[in-house]
């Protein structure tokens, strides 16, 4: 199976379950859970990934190792998919929001209208080098 050369986007959760993007950035992964877990069952390994996390933007940068993988959420089985990933910068969203990426900025790179409350979706490949250089800029920065 080839690598997606598209950047997939997969929101953080927080809405749904506040502490769902600590357990995706400790445990390494990009999740989806319940009626959506299906999203992420079509990524492919080696794929370029971003995490969403609403209110504050693209946290994470990195690129899926692993094809989906099925776990228990909240005492039900299978109720959460998940793609391993590799991170390559990553915000934390509490004590450094600002040096996220956000949709608006991604969104006039791209001269596009992305509407980045979706469980997943993906974006052109011009996205992935603007998200990774803009990211690791502001991480280290």
């Amino acid at each position: 199976m080839l690598a997606n050369s598209r950047l997939v986007i997969v929101n953080t959760n927080l809405s749904w379950n506040r502490g769902s993007w600590r357990d995706m950035l400790v445990n390494i992964k990009a999740s989806a859970y319940e009626d959506r877990k299906e999203c992420v069952c079509i990524i492919q390994p080696g794929s370029p990934i971003a995490l969403y996390h609403v209110g504050v933007e693209v946290v994470v940068f990195g690129s899926t190792t692993g094809t989906y993988r099925r776990k228990t959420y909240k005492g039900v089985p299978d109720a959460e998919y998940y793609v391993p990933c590799e991170f390559e910068s990553v915000v934390n969203p509490l004590s450094e929001p600002k040096k996220a990426v956000s949709a608006k900025q991604i969104n006039a790179f791209l001269g596009a209208g992305y509407h980045f409350r979706q469980t997943a979706f993906t974006m052109p490949e011009e996205a992935v080098n603007y998200v990774r250089e803009t990211l690791t800029r502001k991480c280290e920065g």
